[in-house]
């Protein structure tokens, strides 16, 4: 059956009793008092929130913010434990955004993290600049407001399933001392600006200073900034060890900057002259299309940059293991850059050179004259769009000439040939498992793909689909899971649009990549009469969750705060009583 779209509607009682705010809750609202207790009716403002003393707000406990926009910056320095971290995170069914203030030419960041063993959950962090181009040539603009969303500071603090967008200097800051931290789930886009030179503000800006204890980005999406997508990079000290990249899509850096200008790359790890050591990316996809945006009756198509730049630009340095595998790199013009690297493994990696004309032959990947494969390389799959390039690999090697030249690839397949099939990457959320990620290389050009899951126990579920390069605030399809197959329309062409004006339009990726989040609402039915809270009186023996849809057959009393996606009343009600029920809608 079809759902209608969402709409947020609560089902409250302001008169809450404070006996029941469990310890360890703190209330956030946007007209919170710093006299206010921190409890549900008499909540503080987030500012305040933020800086609470480690005697009040302790290890374990929760910060709810609820919807509204609060106007930055902020900064925070709680922290909590290993065992028991302190969370930040949005109420259910609630939008919290984290907003900076363009009133004056400044640069600022909206979000500073400086405690540790902090997880910030469900936040929106954006601005409301109304120009994203500087007439000069200077970093910062003298000339315009910038702001960057979050600098994260604290060792240990994950940034989850937050969305980064519109942020002129950058989306994320991703620092040195911030070790063993992770953005998970995250959107990131439409960040940074440009100048009379080019595009400015990566999505992420990355550093670390101790391989035993890498940062990871995991199943984000990074796409369409000014600048580069995610970025390791320094140019003055040794703190670039330890980076993972796992199970994440970054696509179309660069986007958003003037036609005439040169492209930035999907990733880049190394700076001018410091080692890369212990870097790791695996399970991800770098996807550049800069036919979209560019001209290239204006700029050299050569000058269009790379899709992904592996290791230290000076080739008298050794980059020190990386582990660069199970990834898929569709590239216009080259799809790699590789330095210099003594160790690590380059296996189970698809790499597509796409040509959308012919003026010259795609390279698959590029090495400087003194780098060379290293040993574990083996078990890929090469492939250009051009059936007369035979020697796409770097210095115009053919195939076999690589292979027995580096002793590399005996494993591995080669052809000249557009792909003849599909590329499906499902990423089930970790911290919200109805919720999964989803990335479509769509070579066969369907205007419609069959989602491939498989999962029996969803069968029966309702489900939404949200268009992560349009809106993942309203879904563009709904259904019923039949079991085995979900159907993904690819030809989009809507797109979340920018804040502030800019040299170009944001563009839809082309029908070639599709980026999805499905979310499931798992039914749950009352058994008998009872109170919300009673474990026994729901079907599976469990009280339902915010992403739920709840089935009354009976009457239920809702006396503690309690939530649930949908309700539909099948000859059952329900009672607020002393309670709270958040839900998105009720049939």
């Amino acid at each position: 059956m079809k759902m209608r779209l969402p709409v947020v509607a609560f089902m409250s009682l302001l008169c809450l009793l404070p006996g029941l705010v469990t310890a360890g809750s703190w209330y956030v609202a946007v007209n919170g008092l710093n006299t206010n207790p921190g409890t549900f009716t008499s909540p503080w403002p987030l500012g305040y929130a933020l800086t609470r003393p480690s005697n009040i707000v302790l290890p374990g406990d929760t910060i709810w913010i609820r919807g509204g926009t609060y106007m930055g910056p902020f900064t925070s320095n709680i922290s909590g434990s290993a065992v028991a971290p302190v969370w930040v995170r949005n109420f259910p069914h609630e939008r919290p955004v984290l907003m900076g203030n363009a009133v004056a030419i400044t640069d600022e960041v909206i979000l500073t993290i400086n405690g540790q063993f902090s997880y910030f959950m469900g936040l929106e962090v954006t601005t409301n600049a109304t120009t994203r181009i500087s007439t000069g040539n200077v970093d910062p603009p003298p000339d315009i407001y910038t702001a960057t969303g979050v600098y994260i500071y604290g060792e240990s603090v994950k940034l989850i399933n937050c969305n980064i967008h519109d942020c002129q200097r950058g989306g994320i800051g991703f620092w040195k001392q911030a070790l063993n931290a992770e953005v998970y789930g995250c959107m990131v886009f439409n960040n940074g600006y440009t100048n009379t030179s080019r595009g400015h503000g990566p999505g992420i800006y990355a550093q670390n200073n101790d391989e035993t204890k890498p940062k990871s980005v995991v199943n984000s999406f990074i796409f369409n900034g000014f600048s580069l997508g995610i970025q390791f990079f320094t140019t003055s000290s040794d703190v670039l060890r330890g980076f993972t990249i796992d199970s994440s899509t970054v696509f179309n850096s660069g986007a958003n900057t003037a036609a005439n200008q040169q492209r930035r790359m999907n990733f880049l790890a190394g700076g001018s002259s410091v080692r890369v050591r212990n870097l790791t990316v695996t399970n991800s996809v770098f996807y550049r299309d800069t036919t979209d945006n560019s001209q290239t009756s204006i700029i050299p198509y050569s000058s269009l940059r790379k899709n992904v730049e592996l290791g230290t630009e000076s080739e008298a340095v050794w980059d020190v293991n990386v582990n660069f595998n199970n990834n898929l790199l569709y590239g216009d013009p080259t799809p790699l850059l590789w330095h210099r690297w003594d160790t690590g493994s380059f296996r189970n990696n698809f790499i597509y050179a796409y040509k959308s004309n012919n003026t010259l032959n795609a390279l698959l990947l590029e090495q400087p004259f003194a780098a060379a494969p290293i040993t574990n390389w083996n078990f890929n799959t090469y492939r250009t769009n051009q059936p007369s390039n035979t020697s796409p690999f770097n210095n115009d090697k053919n195939f076999a000439t690589w292979k027995s030249t580096y002793a590399v690839d005996s494993n591995s397949t080669y052809n000249n040939t557009h792909p003849d099939s599909n590329h499906y990457f499902v990423r089930q959320n970790r911290f919200e498992p109805h919720k999964y990620y989803v990335t479509v290389q769509n070579y066969t050009g369907n205007d419609t793909v069959a989602l491939p899951l498989n999962n029996a126990s969803l069968n029966g579920t309702s489900y939404a689909i949200f268009d992560v390069q349009n809106s993942i605030k309203a879904p563009v399809d709904t259904g019923n899971f039949g079991g085995e197959t979900i159907p993904l329309k690819m030809n989009r062409t809507a797109v979340a649009p920018l804040t502030g004006t800019s040299p170009v339009v944001p563009k839809h990726s082309s029908k070639t990549l599709g980026t999805f989040i499905i979310e499931f609402y798992p039914p749950y039915t009352t058994v008998k009469n009872g109170n919300w809270a009673d474990p026994t009186v729901w079907s599976g023996g469990k009280v339902p969750q915010y992403f739920n849809k709840v089935i009354l057959a009976h009457s239920v009393t809702v006396t503690t705060k309690a939530w649930c996606h949908s309700i539909a009343l099948n000859g059952g009600h329900f009672t607020i009583a002393g309670g709270f029920l958040g839900v998105m809608k009720i049939n």
